[in-house]
């Protein structure tokens, strides 16, 4: 019996996305749960998984296809299974791709390919496309070769032109900037508290002689949870008016990969113990950065982690993930001298938090009370207070 492989439901708010890769042919053996494509959604790159052991025996739609949830993309069964009943029509060439993409292929009289990117750039300077393809000695007329072309018609001869490269933006990188103005139109304020370190580091020593994993992020993860416990209006969102305030952390850890900044989420995290926390940190940093996340990653979170200490950055002000209402900022652990009661002074290990929060759901006051928690639970934590 054939198997159709369907677009699954890759997480809150995202509707569709674009299958930017096959990872296996027509005919070749898959396994259940194996990769065989990825898919680029608004929030990140995903791993399509098959949904059975078989044979790919039909591919259904091209790289570059825009999809939506549900929708076949494959068929998988035994050799010399009939699979034809199984197939749903298949978008045409024109159909998978976007309407500049379309007009290129239309654009007979032209022998090279021409990218979406370098036919707008050509529209917007009115370059005509069959003055580039005279000069372009690629097999493919890219947005380089529009540039070139058009400094080379507003410089006087023998100019030299500067070397430059055009990088368009992902369907991530797109998306992460839109989100990124919008949260800019809400209205934020930020807070800072310098913390004492020294009980954390010594937590941290004595915890990773039982899970070597155990890192600064993992300990924080696990006191903002608990902290967030006696805070919920900083667990929540903010949405038409309202604010929704979540009974349970889903805690989104911001990771930098190549394809831009991701924050996949943690679920139920005040639930787990430190190693559970470790692993969970571990498997999704891994999948975030090779782009293998997989749907339930993407759920929206309710509150954000952003850690730059390992980078050596001190202190930075983090923007809003919405619908979120606070984020947190973390920066490097550093030593500094601090002055004692009775006089005098010692050297102490330092951290600088920083919250950022939609000032339509909370003020500064709860902020505040919210670092305050926080920042006593870190400066007199003790191992044998968290479940390893």
């Amino acid at each position: 019996m054939v198997t159709r492989v369907l677009i699954p439901i890759l997480g809150e708010a995202i509707t569709e996305a674009i299958l930017s890769s096959w990872l296996k042919k027509e005919g070749e053996p898959v396994q259940r749960g194996e990769a065989i494509a990825e898919l680029e959604t608004a929030k990140a790159t995903l791993a399509l998984e098959s949904p059975a052991n078989g044979i790919i025996l039909k591919i259904l739609v091209p790289e570059g296809t825009k999809l939506t949830i549900g929708q076949a993309v494959a068929i998988i069964g035994k050799s010399g299974e009939d699979w034809q009943a199984e197939a749903t029509p298949s978008p045409s060439k024109e159909q998978a791709l976007a309407p500049d993409q379309t007009l290129a292929l239309e654009t007979k009289e032209i022998a090279q390919r021409i990218s979406p990117a370098a036919r707008r750039r050509a529209a917007e300077l009115g370059i005509p496309l069959e003055e580039i393809s005279a000069i372009s000695t690629d097999k493919r007329i890219t947005t380089e070769d529009v540039e070139r072309y058009a400094a080379s018609r507003s410089q006087p001869a023998g100019a030299e032109i500067p070397p430059f490269r055009r990088i368009e933006l992902s369907e991530i990188r797109h998306t992460i900037a839109q989100r990124m103005s919008a949260s800019q139109q809400i209205p934020q304020f930020s807070v800072s508290m310098e913390i004492n370190a020294d009980a954390l580091r010594q937590a941290q020593h004595v915890l990773r002689t039982q899970a070597e994993n155990i890192t600064v992020t993992v300990l924080l993860i696990h006191l903002v949870a608990q902290t967030l416990r006696k805070h919920p209006y900083l667990n929540a969102h903010y949405e038409q008016n309202a604010i929704l305030l979540y009974d349970t952390v889903y805690l989104s850890l911001a990771v930098a990969t190549s394809r831009g900044l991701i924050a996949p989420v943690i679920p139920e995290v005040e639930k787990m113990g430190l190693s559970q926390i470790a692993n969970y940190v571990n498997a999704i940093i891994r999948r975030a950065r090779s782009g293998t996340l997989l749907p339930g990653d993407l759920r929206d979170g309710t509150f954000t982690i952003s850690n730059l200490g390992m980078y050596g950055i001190s202190q930075f002000v983090p923007l809003l993930n919405p619908p979120q209402v606070a984020i947190l900022g973390v920066g490097a652990i550093q030593q500094r001298w601090i002055a004692l009661p009775g006089g005098g002074g010692r050297p102490a290990q330092m951290l600088n938090l920083t919250v950022t929060a939609d000032h339509r759901a909370v003020d500064g006051e709860q902020v505040a009370r919210f670092l305050g928690d926080l920042g006593e639970s870190i400066s007199t934590l003790h191992p044998e207070q968290i479940p390893i």
